[in-house]
């Protein structure tokens, strides 16, 4: 069995962006950005859930940004924020544009 980490090349940091734009692969973020490829591959749903500040937000950007960024998938990013107060109108609005 391969170890998660060793999936893939070892990281190389680009002094030139933002802290706020740093990204530290771990195993945790290789695993849910395995388990993401693999079901948006076969056309799943996908719950992710966990304590606040892991990363879960921007590991799902950047999948979806990586999916999104490639002309032969031709879909269309529209990213929805939701919080303990967004209703069903206010999702209805932001879907509708």
């Amino acid at each position: 069995m391969i170890p998660w980490e060793r999936t893939v090349a070892n990281p190389v940091m680009d002094l030139t962006i933002g802290f706020n734009d740093l990204f530290v692969v771990t195993k945790e973020t290789i695993r849910c950005s395995f388990f993401f490829q693999l079901f948006m591959k076969y056309d799943q749903h996908m719950l992710v859930s966990g304590k606040t500040g892991t990363g879960k937000t921007r590991i799902i950007s950047n999948e979806i940004n990586s999916i999104c960024s490639n002309p032969e998938n031709n879909k269309t990013l529209i990213p929805i924020t939701f919080s303990c107060q967004t209703s069903v109108t206010d999702l209805q609005n932001q879907m509708e544009g």
